[in-house]
């Protein structure tokens, strides 16, 4: 679980995942991370990437990947 200062905060949100992530991984722990919205993944992944290459596994129930659909990229 991630402490936040303020959830109304997007950026002040994303600095305290980044926060408790890099805490993890200094710690000597891989996290797995589930859970939460498309945001969230960047400051986890910046933490986790911070000393080695990473890779992300994508499961989504509506990847937003593809090209237009009824004339718009968002569904």
């Amino acid at each position: 679980d991630v402490p936040f200062q303020s959830r109304y905060r997007l950026e002040t949100s994303h600095d305290d995942i980044e926060r408790r992530t890099n805490q993890i991984v200094d710690a000597g722990v891989i996290p797995l991370s589930v859970g939460g919205d498309h945001s969230i993944s960047h400051p986890i992944l910046k933490a986790v990437g911070k000393k080695a290459p990473v890779g992300m596994i994508h499961i989504d129930a509506h990847c937003d990947t593809s090209g237009l659909f009824d004339m718009t990229k968002f569904h």
